[in-house]
This record gives structure tokens, sequence and C-alpha cells, in this order.
């Protein structure tokens, strides 16, 4: 069974890829093993906006923002979403 880190790695490749669904996959495989790191919910929620899921971006950047309160990613990509709604 591959750690978070290595299930990380997996979909970091797949978002350069442009496989965002792939990249979803591997990061909640990732967040199944270690939920408490912000930085595997900043990384779905890239991909989730890449795929214009934005209820679930939403979600991943809440809950990375209440793990780590000065995630700036997290802000961003919650601003980003403003900018495709509008």
């Amino acid at each position: 069974m591959a750690d978070a880190e290595t299930l990380k790695a997996k979909g970091n490749t797949h978002f350069r890829n442009g496989e965002y669904d792939e990249a979803v996959r591997f990061y909640s495989l990732a967040i199944q093993r270690n939920s408490t790191n912000p930085v595997l919910w900043t990384n779905r929620a890239n991909a989730r906006l890449k795929l214009e899921l934005w209820e679930d971006v939403i979600t991943d950047c809440l809950r990375s923002i209440e793990l780590n309160t000065e995630n700036m990613k997290a802000f961003f990509y919650l601003g980003m979403f403003d900018n495709f709604v509008h």
C-alpha cells in the first residue's frame, strides 16, 4: 500500500500531464492515508478547479484552511473560484 507522499507524487504527475481526473483520484487516495496534510487538500482543490467542480473546490479549500489558517494557496484557489463563476 502506497503512502500519502507517493500517492501525492503520482497525483502531481497526472496534474502536470493535464490528467485532472486521475490527479483527483490520487490526491483523494493520499488524503485517505493522511487527512491532516493541508497540501493534499489544496492539490486536490486545484485539480478540481481545472475540472470546474466548484462545490468540491470550496470544500477542499475550506478543509485545508481549517488545517492551516495561513494556507495562502487555499485562499488563492477560493479567489480563483470567484473569478470563474462571475
